[in-house]
């Protein structure tokens, strides 16, 4: 069984002059309307990744890398939104059993600079449980 890695980016173009940084403090001050696209949105980027991925059955853990632009760059507020859109998606597509704490027992980050490319990669294992 191998791992299901998911790559999306860390800026959405909203709308024509708008760009947001994916966190929980833009998240949190959407209007609804807005934060559905944007789940809609990245769910889609995701889906659009999952072909040939093998189901994890049981237990699993998560692994994210973040690769930032600018060094202000708030990894903790990052990463939670991109891992629960990548959770969600998998489970939605069958790919995760589900994502309470039954299942998902472990989350880890690391962060690395890339001006060029900001995203966030996010790898989920199966444990041995």
């Amino acid at each position: 069984m191998s791992d299901i890695v998911v790559t999306l980016p860390i800026y959405w173009q909203r709308t024509k002059k708008t760009v947001d940084l994916l966190s929980l403090n833009n998240y949190r001050n959407w209007h609804y309307f807005t934060s559905n696209k944007f789940k809609e949105v990245f769910t889609g980027l995701s889906q659009e990744q999952f072909q040939g991925f093998t189901a994890i059955e049981g237990q699993y853990k998560v692994h994210s890398k973040l690769y930032y632009k600018r060094a202000n760059c708030d990894a903790s507020n990052i990463i939670p939104v991109v891992e629960k859109v990548v959770l969600d998606s998998l489970v939605a597509a069958g790919l995760l059993p589900g994502d309470s704490v039954k299942h998902h027992v472990s989350a880890s980050w690391e962060v690395e600079k890339d001006a060029d490319n900001p995203r966030c990669v996010t790898t989920i294992t199966k444990t041995g449980k």
